[in-house]
């Protein structure tokens, strides 16, 4: 007897894990491109992995320091856990605070800015050497900024003639650290 009602228990219980799945679509992070409808590095689009942690930034880390736009962005349509090639982001601009900010504002970058292109662990350039370009403040909802950047060139650190170009529009949670 102890046998039989073993088994009915395995049972419901696998009946119940299989009750419990869903089939669609029905996570409440949002799954699609945070970014906004057109980012780009060297004209091919980019995109976050939110499921990874992938994401991009405003952030504040001191009282009167620079704020920084970061990014964790990979080549769209790639598998949300392919880790590589993707880019790092880390642009510095003076102190904003995005919700008293006008929008179309232009933003003041400023020294320590650093952009890596990473194609596998400790493999990828570096660029540093800002070239050209502008960062325009389009909008504060929801927690989140939204920056145009409008052919921002950044320069390898030993390379000038090797430039990457961002353009598009980045949605960025604000934080203040």
């Amino acid at each position: 007897m102890e046998k039989y009602l073993y088994r009915l228990f395995i049972a419901l219980f696998a009946i119940t894990s299989f009750s419990l799945s869903s089939c669609s679509e029905d996570d409440d992070e949002p799954n699609n491109n945070a970014t906004g409808s057109s980012f780009t590095v060297n004209g091919l689009p980019y995109s976050e992995h939110p499921t990874t942690g992938a994401s991009c930034k405003c952030v504040n880390y001191t009282t009167n320091g620079p704020t920084c736009i970061q990014g964790e962005l990979y080549p769209a349509g790639t598998n949300e856990f392919e880790l590589y090639p993707h880019i790092n982001i880390n642009i510095v601009v003076e102190r904003i605070d995005p919700s008293t900010l006008n929008d179309g504002y232009t933003l003041n970058l400023e020294n320590g800015s650093d952009i890596e292109y990473l194609t596998d662990v400790m493999q990828g350039t570096d660029y540093n050497q800002y070239v050209d370009g502008k960062i325009t403040f389009q909008g504060y909802t929801n927690g989140r900024a939204t920056f145009y950047f409008d052919n921002v060139k950044y320069a390898e650190r030993d390379n000038e003639s090797n430039v990457i170009t961002l353009d598009g529009t980045m949605s960025c949670e604000y934080m203040s650290i």
